[in-house]
């Protein structure tokens, strides 16, 4: 029948082997087999058309309206002005946990990979893009003790954490997009990742990977706590590795290159459907602490089905600057 999956709301999915696309590299279609309520099956076609041209696209936008318009003031995350220099580091406190972030400044840069860059794929077509606003990005991927600052009990994950500074990880896009909306933040665009994630630097990595990433040779195939690795020349830790890691953008197999100013992917007219029919992906960035190097390379592009509880799945966070 396939591998079974469960998420938080009580909906299970199954693995066809012989599915029609793939997420991290393995082929397979996730369908619904089951509700929470216990009983098995499918529903009936009529009903199934209904929750997918109705439920679906106004649930993944349920709670980042909720939190964007009716959530207290208090929890948002104070933005600071631009900063001088790149690397600049800022700390802010929600609920007597810190956030710290580090300032990447406007500047260009190549997108992609060179064609004849190891382990490259064919969605990485290079390009240079311009960023023409600075950004403050968080420290790290945002961790257990951090997303318990921000819900204080609202929102419990379902996964059980070893330490408080585990990267959360296994949520679907539209949880970290909410989290981002109660705290006045923003997921970074796939440009910005890519840009703060090399910090400067134009090879395969921002580094050398063994000190700076936890990946499928050192990691013991497990996830590890946040900063334990040697940071990128801007500060920032776990940019190859550990968590992949939810950008705003929309997935597609190649970069549209008619935009490389501030570039951010968004619906299309002709993918209006797709939307509604909850098939549409958003980009992932950074690579999987099981997963070989080329996966965690700074330009390795993932994607997923964005109502989709992906296992390895957590995010990091987008101050805007005050002008």
């Amino acid at each position: 029948m396939g591998e079974k999956y469960h998420d938080s709301h009580g909906w299970d999915y199954v693995r066809d082997p012989d599915g029609d696309y793939s997420i991290r590299g393995k082929k397979g279609l996730f369908r619904r087999i089951g509700g929470g309520d216990g009983e098995g099956g499918g529903c009936c076609g009529c009903g199934c058309l209904i929750f997918v041209l109705l439920f679906v696209p106004i649930y993944e936008g349920w709670l980042t309206t909720y939190y964007r318009f009716f959530t207290p003031w208090n929890t948002h995350i104070v933005a600071p002005p631009a900063g001088t220099y790149a690397g600049e580091r800022i700390v802010r406190t929600v609920n007597g946990v810190e956030f710290a972030f580090r300032w990447c400044p406007p500047g260009e840069f190549m997108m992609g990979s060179p064609e004849d860059e190891l382990g490259r794929n064919s969605d990485e077509n290079l390009h240079e893009v311009k960023l023409t606003k600075g950004f403050w990005l968080s420290e790290t991927e945002i961790t257990k003790k951090q997303w318990d600052a921000v819900w204080n009990g609202e929102f419990e994950l379902s996964r059980s954490y070893s330490s408080e500074d585990l990267p959360v990880r296994g949520l679907p896009w539209r949880y970290c997009n909410a989290f981002c909306k109660k705290t006045g933040t923003q997921l970074p665009t796939e440009a910005q990742w890519e840009y703060a994630c090399r910090a400067g630097t134009t090879g395969r990595f921002a580094g050398d990977l063994d000190e700076m990433g936890w990946y499928g040779k050192n990691s013991d195939r497990k996830i590890h706590e946040v900063a334990q690795k040697k940071p990128n020349a801007w500060g920032l830790y776990d940019m190859h590795g550990n968590a992949e890691e939810w950008c705003t953008d929309y997935y597609w197999h190649w970069y549209d290159t008619s935009q490389v100013t501030d570039p951010e992917r968004e619906i299309l007219p002709d993918e209006i459907l797709v939307y509604l029919l909850g098939s549409m992906k958003h980009v992932q960035r950074g690579g999987i602490f099981y997963m070989d190097d080329k996966y965690c390379r700074s330009a390795s592009r993932f994607h997923t089905t964005s109502w989709l509880e992906d296992d390895v799945a957590g995010f990091r966070i987008v101050l805007v600057p005050k002008e």
